[in-house]
C-alpha cells in the first residue's frame, strides 16, 4: 500500500479511464456496465487493503479486482480497435487511439501479471505481498515485455515467461495489423 500520496495518481488515472469509456461509442447501458466494473474494482480493492486483515480473504478480493479491471480492460481495448479500423475516422485520431490500444494491452497484460503474482507471490522471482507492489510490478514487467527489452526479472516462473510469448505475440500481432490497415487507408 503506497499510502495518500499516491491518490491523486489513481484518481486521475480513474477519471482518463471514464472518459475513455464514455467516448468508445457505444450504448449508454454499456457505459454504465463497464463503468461499474471500474469502480466495483477499486472499491474491492481498497476494501481488500484498507479494512481486511484476514489474508484469505484479502486474496479473493484482490483476485475478484484483478478479475474485473482485467475484463474492463480488454472490453476497453476491443472497442477502441473496433473504433480504430473505421474508415469514417481521419488519421491523426487513428494514430491517437492506436496509442492507447497499446498502452491499454501493456495495461491488460500487467493486470494479468499481478494476477499471476496474486496467486505465486513469487512469480517474478522476488517476493510480493503489498498489493500496489504487485500490481506496480506487473505493469513494469508488462510494458518492459512489449517494449522489447530483455526481461527485468530473470528469475520469473514458467507461466510468466509463457504468459510474456503471449503478450510479445499479441502486440507484434497488433503492430503488423495496424501497419497494414493505416498504409492500406483511403486518406
Amino acid at each position: 500500500y503506497l499510502g495518500p500520496s499516491f491518490a491523486p495518481f489513481g484518481i486521475l488515472f480513474l477519471i482518463t479511464i471514464i472518459r475513455l469509456i464514455r467516448s468508445l461509442g457505444v450504448g449508454e447501458k454499456f457505459v454504465r456496465f463497464v463503468l461499474a466494473l471500474l469502480i466495483g474494482a477499486v472499491i474491492l480493492r481498497a476494501f481488500a487493503i484498507v479494512i481486511l486483515k484476514d489474508p484469505s480473504l484479502q486474496f479473493i478480493f484482490n483476485l475478484l479486482s484483478s478479475s474485473m479491471l482485467l475484463g474492463m480492460q480488454v472490453v476497453c481495448a476491443y472497442f477502441m480497435c473496433v473504433n480504430l479500423f473505421l474508415e469514417s475516422n481521419p488519421i491523426k485520431e487513428k494514430l491517437w487511439a492506436s496509442v492507447c490500444v497499446y498502452f491499454m494491452l501493456g495495461a491488460s497484460f500487467g493486470t494479468l501479471y499481478s494476477m499471476i503474482t496474486l496467486v505465486d507471490p513469487g512469480a517474478l522471482g522476488v517476493q510480493l505481498s503489498n498489493p500496489a507492489e504487485v500490481y506496480i510490478l506487473g505493469l513494469v514487467y508488462s510494458f518492459n515485455v512489449i517494449s522489447g527489452l530483455d526481461p527485468v526479472y530473470d528469475n520469473a516462473s514458467e507461466t510468466i515467461r509463457m504468459t510474456a510469448v503471449l503478450e510479445s505475440i499479441f502486440s507484434m500481432l497488433f503492430m503488423v495489423i495496424l501497419i497494414g490497415r493505416l498504409l492500406g487507408s483511403k486518406e
